[in-house]
């Protein structure tokens, strides 16, 4: 849980009240209105969404007494740094707000924007972090599952060892967007190539297209990782309609980012996401892929890869250096607890023959 210090008295009192302007007064509204929601069934953590389908990161904490679930229900809280917000911001101004029932310092930690509320009785803590950051640390750990996902191939694991791999990619995906959204990382790539689209370079422009694409295919090999898994164990005849049902949404959300792009990106869109899709396919190499990518022709291909198991490609681990390290740490630190306890044991042996008190009891001669 979050601790907040409090406020300076002294600080309100020569700031004054600055007021927002009209698009923050629109946040302030949807957003504490989602939060008085949440506060009435009880959430103390959680994202809430405005009407536009803005996020507001809420960390509650419980500041003395029973919390005022009640008081300043209509109580409208600004929306500190969006998701939407722009992702170079500078660091912030000494920039205060207060009311009567509202104490708001911008402020930087840990890599992300925030700002610090105070209400009577609670303290609230609104946390953006920077757009560009989180998708690629989600793709980041995407790439490290795919090499497991594919190691496991390899190594001709159980099914149920992959799907256990599966979840746990899954489960990641919603610890590092602490929502429950399905979509909430592809809505934000979105709306990142949006806001690029305004006022941004070309190669920014370009950077976000390709990030956005990324994303995408991220539930797009999840997808494909489920269906090979069962198609291990069933090899089903209407395997091939199915995979086909499966893919096809995925090409619909890039004809959908097609459709707000504009022309010139086109040609871009199309090559970057026919060589994505072919070079992330789960447990088939290049080499392996059929001429016509399409759903049966990865069916055949998949197959063959699960009687043979010689097309799984062996990619790159993004966490390889790191997990070395840990294992070698892990090593040290097992070997010398082992040398530690043998010296400590030898030690006490000799102490123990060499106590004063000890005697050696020689055999009596008769």
């Amino acid at each position: 849980m979050t601790t907040v210090p409090a406020p300076d008295r002294r600080l309100e009192r020569r700031r004054g009240a600055l007021r927002p302007d009209a698009r923050h007064r629109e946040h302030l509204h949807h957003c504490g209105t989602a939060a008085a929601t949440a506060r009435r069934h009880r959430m103390r953590r959680g994202i809430y969404r405005t009407p536009r389908g803005l996020p507001c990161h809420a960390h509650l904490v419980q500041f003395g007494g029973e919390e005022r679930r009640e008081h300043e229900r209509g109580v409208r809280l600004q929306e500190a740094h969006s998701a939407t917000a722009d992702p170079n911001l500078s660091a912030p101004t000494l920039t205060h707000y207060y009311t009567s029932s509202l104490y708001l310092v911008p402020t930087k930690k840990d890599n992300a924007e925030g700002y610090w509320y105070h209400l009577p009785g609670t303290y609230v803590i609104f946390t953006a972090e920077y757009p560009n950051a989180y998708l690629d640390k989600a793709l980041l750990f995407h790439d490290s599952h795919v090499w497991h996902f594919n190691s496991a191939l390899r190594n001709k694991k159980s099914p149920r060892a992959l799907e256990k791999l599966v979840k746990e990619a899954e489960d990641i995906g919603k610890k590092l967007s602490k929502s429950e959204d399905d979509e909430y990382r592809n809505d934000m790539a979105f709306r990142m190539v949006q806001f690029a689209l305004k006022d941004k370079s070309l190669t920014e422009v370009t950077e976000a297209i390709e990030r956005c694409m990324k994303s995408i295919n991220i539930d797009r090999v999840l997808v494909m990782e489920k269906f090979l898994i069962d198609y291990m164990t069933t090899q089903e005849e209407n395997a091939v309609v199915r995979l086909n049902a499966s893919l096809i949404p995925f090409d619909l959300k890039i004809a959908q980012l097609k459709s707000v792009i504009p022309l010139e990106y086109d040609e871009l869109i199309e090559n970057y996401w026919r060589d994505l899709k072919r070079s992330t396919t789960p447990g088939l190499s290049k080499a392996c892929l059929p001429d016509n990518y399409d759903a049966e022709g990865l069916a055949k291909s998949y197959k063959l890869m699960i009687k043979m198991r010689g097309c799984v490609p062996y990619g790159e681990n993004p966490f390889a250096l790191r997990e070395v390290i840990v294992g070698f740490i892990l090593n040290v630190f097992v070997i010398g607890s082992v040398f530690g306890l043998l010296s400590l044991a030898h030690f006490c042996i000799e102490w123990y023959f060499s106590y004063p008190g000890f005697i050696r009891m020689a055999p009596s001669s008769k």
